[in-house]
C-alpha cells in the first residue's frame, strides 16, 4: 500500500490527473466492497477512523477487476488504466 500511495503522490505533484483519477477510482472501489465508512473522517467515531482504509488485498482485488474490465479497451483511458494499475496485482 506504500508504494500505492506514494505513487499516487508523485503522479498529483506531477499533474498526471488521470493516473490520479483512475488510482481514485480503484480505491474507492476497494473502499466499497470492504465495506470502508463514507463521510468526514472529522466527524467519525475512533472505530470508523480504525476502518477507514481498505487493506491491501481488497486494493489488489480492485486494481485487477479494473484491468479485466478495461484489458483491450479502445480509449485512452482503458489503456491507461491497464498501465496504471497492472504493478499493483497480486502475484
Amino acid at each position: 500500500m506504500n508504494k500505492f500511495f506514494s505513487d499516487l503522490g508523485m503522479a498529483a505533484m506531477h499533474g498526471d490527473e488521470l493516473k490520479v483519477e483512475i488510482m481514485r477510482e480503484a480505491f474507492e472501489r476497494a473502499r466499497r466492497a470492504a465495506g470502508c465508512p463514507t463521510g468526514d473522517p472529522f466527524k467519525m467515531t475512533e472505530e470508523e477512523l480504525a476502518n477507514y482504509h481498505p487493506s491491501p488485498e481488497f486494493v489488489w482485488r480492485a486494481a485487477a477487476e479494473l484491468v479485466k474490465e478495461r484489458h483491450g479497451g479502445p480509449s485512452e483511458r482503458d489503456t491507461r488504466t491497464v498501465e496504471v494499475l497492472s504493478p499493483y496485482l497480486p502475484k
